[in-house]
C-alpha cells in the first residue's frame, strides 16, 4: 500500500509487494473487527499507472487514514 508521511494522517500510494492483501480494520476501544481494507495489484512492473479506491479513481498520490479505516478495496494497477 504505502508509507505513513510522518505528522500527518496520509500514507503515499506505492507499488504493492503483493498480488493481494486483506488488512481487518479495528475499532481502537474495543479492539473488534469493523470492517476490511483489501488492496490489490493488477498487472506487473514497477510503476502505479492508476488507483482505485471503492471503483473511484484516485488522481493524488496518497490516502487519507479515515479513507482507510472506513473499509473498502483499493486496486493499484
Amino acid at each position: 500500500m504505502g508509507a505513513p508521511i510522518n505528522g500527518t494522517d496520509t500514507y503515499v500510494i506505492g507499488v504493492p509487494r503483493f498480488k493481494a492483501a486483506r488488512f481487518a480494520v479495528l475499532d481502537p476501544e474495543s479492539g473488534e473487527n469493523t470492517g476490511w481494507f483489501s488492496t490489490f495489484r493488477d498487472g506487473e512492473g514497477d510503476h502505479v499507472a492508476r488507483v482505485e479506491l471503492n471503483g473511484v479513481e484516485i488522481t493524488r498520490p496518497y490516502l487519507h487514514h479515515s479513507e482507510i479505516v472506513a473499509g473498502g478495496e483499493l486496486r493499484v494497477t
